[in-house]
Order: structure tokens, then C-alpha cells, then sequence
């Protein structure tokens, strides 16, 4: 009887080692199975990642290229505005501005005021061009 009891007591203690192992397989199934499912989840993202990244990389790549031709042009811009300024304030394009003097350019008339107003002017003006042509000064 003591031989029965033990073995029925070995018996039970295997199936409850058997009842728990199925449970750690069942648990390591479901462990595994999330692991496998996070994994293939973060193969994507990298693949995404991966592609973005490219995308970036060549964004980058284009506005730089983008920025580098913009501040060639501006120097060349900064370069020919100085040259300008250099040949604007030379002796010589000031004396070539003191020879020169457009007549055309002159006010001869007026659209404002009152229609005295403007015979007053274009007589003025008229008389200011004559006397231009007579002296030969285009300053007066």
C-alpha cells in the first residue's frame, strides 16, 4: 500500500510537471510569437527608415547645391555692384558727368494745377532751353 501511494503520488507530480511545462511551452509560443511579429514590425520601419533616409540624404544634397548657387550669384551680384561703384566714383565719370547734361530730361510741363500755371511753366521753360542754345551750356 505504501508502494501505491508513492507511485500515485510520483504519478501526480509528474502530471503536474507535465501540466506546467505544457504551460511554459504555451508561454513560450506566445513569447516568440510577439517576438517574430515585433521583428518583422521593425524590419519595416527600417526599411521606411532606410528610404526616407535616402530621400533626405538627396534633399540635402540638392539644396545645398541649391544654396551654393545661390551665394555664387550673390557674390557675383555684390562683385559687379562694386566694380560699378568704383567706376561711378571715378574722377573720370565725373567729369563725364559734368560734360554731359540731358536736356530731355528736363521738366517742361506740368498735369497739376491750374491751366495759368501752366503756360507760366512752358514759357519758363521755353525761354531756359533758348537761352541753353544760345550759350551752349546744357546746364542752364
Amino acid at each position: 500500500e505504501s508502494l501505491k501511494a508513492a507511485k500515485d503520488q510520483e504519478i501526480s507530480l509528474a502530471q503536474k510537471a507535465v501540466t506546467q511545462m505544457d504551460a511554459d511551452i504555451a508561454d513560450n509560443a506566445e513569447r516568440n510569437a510577439q517576438a517574430l511579429q515585433d521583428h518583422d514590425d521593425t524590419q519595416a520601419q527600417l526599411a521606411l527608415d532606410q528610404k526616407f533616409l535616402a530621400n533626405l540624404k538627396k534633399k540635402c544634397s540638392e539644396s545645398s547645391s541649391e544654396f551654393d548657387a545661390r551665394v555664387k550669384s550673390r557674390l557675383e551680384e555684390i562683385v559687379a555692384v562694386e566694380d560699378t561703384i568704383k567706376i561711378l566714383n571715378a574722377d573720370e565719370a565725373f567729369d563725364n558727368f559734368d560734360k554731359t547734361v540731358n536736356v530731355a530730361l528736363f521738366q517742361t510741363g506740368s498735369s497739376r494745377g491750374g491751366s495759368l500755371q501752366k503756360q507760366l511753366r512752358a514759357r519758363a521753360a521755353g525761354v531756359l532751353q533758348r537761352a541753353a542754345g544760345k550759350h551752349a551750356d546744357p546746364k542752364l
